[in-house]
């Protein structure tokens, strides 16, 4: 016995002198046969499980190694925590809260799992009870990280005002970004008004053309002649993007390797007038950017929908819908509205044909026809907050003979449907009257408003790219034309494309509309009548004018370098 145990240490040294090499593949193998000797050690399996993990194999090795030291040791709390962080990176979130909640009621002030606690519940939807773990963890003295991600979420938290998002992000920014390594003067460019204006358009996602609807439809219709564009791709891709019509004299720059004052540097020597960042809190370290000072105007489009909280941001892109006239005191950048909608789009990439309505008129004869009334929300998880799954859950109540159909990436893991399952059967909903589904290629994706009736908006994070795909495939899309601006992007997407009847103004009307859409005579025809003309209409509507987008973003553009020239600010 002696000599095992005797044994099982030395392997336990060697492990851990293959670990510090970052060997750690050779390390678990070695650590493997440590455990068969001494299968009960509970420290010895979570170290096997570390290095499980660490080596980047397979992570439900690492899991069950986690669980197993947690049924050996309960008060094992880093391998808790462990567990909790590993789920995590597995999208399986529902698995992860558990886990960080033995933790912390282990070691109460442990401040890393308050704040991955939070992650967890955010991606769940829980936003507000993410929130709190967040300022739990910046109190702790989680710092850097805990402030950071507290700023991403706090936009779309239900229980936060337009003025808690500036506060907190002015924080932010206060604390943790760097300086301007430009004076504007230096940033300034030759004024010849006879010479296209140079404008940059900054984005980490141009290689995800689905997304990148707005922006195509504004890039591909600048006038070259007033116009000069230069693209700064900061994603993967080195190809010309999906979506994109270059065009002579059209500069595309491949930053993803420079750092951020590298990149700035490159921003600089092209001698911008305007550069417009389309990344926003979604690449957070590039913010820094910005920060730089590296053009003399930076404005804010596309992937905006509240305040930056940064001095370096001097307008943002809106429309009088998402950002009313008199919330200007709303954000620290001034505001510039265009006319119509601020995300016009087109769609240049492969979608499925329009399927044919499945409604009948209410009391028909049984068949497919008369199949059961579907609801649906292809979201993505971390949007379908509690407000949200109240609503629906009323909606369902009124209409008894319907069903619920949500898809999206977090859906994959059965714990993750479980506990949506178990968040509307406490709000009386039944499993047998909800589908749930995961991802799948976006061709396929897209297929799933074949069986959706009508879609259903979250709030306070409205969809932009899921509305315009709902819309695109033929079903229309009831939302809220909520208090801030993240919450009023289906609004002014469904009223600039003339469907305004599914635009509610509160809770009530939300629920109302939907009901009436599946439970009269009217509703269904209503629907019925709409989708196989939807692309039609939306071609001829406010959303879909890009030229007349286009032409009014140039406007902005020449006014904002006139007001840098004159000094005189502009807020229309």
């Amino acid at each position: 016995m002696a000599d095992t145990s005797q044994h099982a240490e030395a392997l336990s040294r060697r492990a851990a002198e293959l670990h510090a090499a970052r060997d750690y593949r050779a390390a678990a193998d070695v650590l493997r046969e440590a455990v068969m000797l001494r299968p009960g050690d509970a420290s010895l399996r979570c170290d096997l499980a570390v290095l499980l993990q660490l080596s980047g194999g397979d992570g439900d090795a690492a899991a069950e190694e986690y669980r197993r030291t947690v049924q050996l040791d309960p008060s094992h709390r880093t391998a808790w925590y462990n567990l909790g962080c590993l789920y995590n990176t597995l999208d399986r979130e529902a698995e992860a809260v558990p886990c960080f909640e033995r933790s912390l009621a282990l070691q109460p002030n442990h401040a890393p799992s308050h704040h991955n606690l939070g992650q967890s519940l955010f991606n769940l939807g829980e936003t507000d009870a993410a929130i709190e773990c967040y300022r739990h963890a910046l109190a702790l003295g989680a710092g850097r990280l805990a402030e950071t991600t507290l700023a991403m979420s706090i936009a779309i938290a239900p229980a936060a005002s337009p003025r808690d998002v500036l506060r907190v992000r002015r924080d932010w920014a206060k604390h943790q970004l760097p300086g301007p390594i430009f004076a504007r003067h230096e940033s300034a460019v030759e004024s010849d008004p006879r010479r296209p204006l140079r404008v940059g358009y900054f984005s980490a996602f141009f290689d995800h053309p689905n997304w990148m609807k707005p922006v195509w439809a504004l890039v591909n219709r600048h006038d070259r002649e007033r116009i000069g564009v230069y693209l700064y791709s900061d994603g993967q891709q080195t190809s010309p993007p999906q979506g994109y019509r270059p065009a002579d004299g059209d500069q595309l720059r491949h930053t993803a390797k420079l750092s951020n004052v590298e990149l700035a540097k490159l921003v600089h020597a092209d001698r911008l007038d305007v550069l417009v960042d389309l990344n926003g809190f979604s690449r957070v370290p590039r913010l820094a950017v910005a920060a730089l000072r590296p053009a003399p105007c930076i404005v804010g489009w596309f992937n905006m929908f509240a305040t930056t909280g940064m001095s370096a941001f001097d307008y943002l892109i809106a429309d009088e819908r998402v950002v009313a006239p008199g919330e200007e005191s709303d954000y620290c950048e001034r505001i510039v509205r265009v006319r119509g909608c601020y995300l016009t789009f087109e769609v240049t990439y492969p979608v499925p044909e329009i399927a044919a309505s499945k409604l009948s008129p209410l009391g028909s004869g049984p068949g497919e026809a008369n199949a059961p009334f579907t609801f649906g929300s292809l979201a993505s998880l971390y949007k379908i907050t509690s407000p949200v799954l109240d609503l629906w859950a009323t909606i369902l109540s009124r209409c008894p003979d319907s069903q619920l159909l949500l898809r999206n990436k977090g859906l994959a893991a059965k714990g993750n449907r479980e506990w949506i399952l178990r968040r509307l059967a406490e709000r009386g909903i039944a499993a047998d009257r909800v589908q749930l589904e995961g991802p799948t290629d976006h061709f396929e994706f897209l297929r799933t408003y074949e069986r959706i009736d009508l879609a259903l908006d979250t709030f306070p994070y409205n969809g932009g790219t899921t509305t315009t795909e709902a819309l695109w495939q033929g079903v229309p899309v009831v939302a809220i034309h909520g208090d801030r601006w993240t919450s009023r992007v289906s609004s002014s997407l469904l009223s600039n494309a003339g469907l305004t009847e599914f635009v509610a103004h509160d809770a009530d009307e939300y629920v109302e509309i939907a009901v009436a859409a599946a439970t009269t005579d009217a509703g269904r025809q209503r629907l019925a009548d709409l989708r196989p003309k939807m692309r039609d209409h939306l071609r001829t509507s406010q959303v879909c004018a890009c030229d007349e987008f286009a032409r009014s973003m140039e406007e902005i553009y020449q006014r904002l370098r006139q007001s840098r020239e004159t000094g005189v600010e502009s807020r229309e």
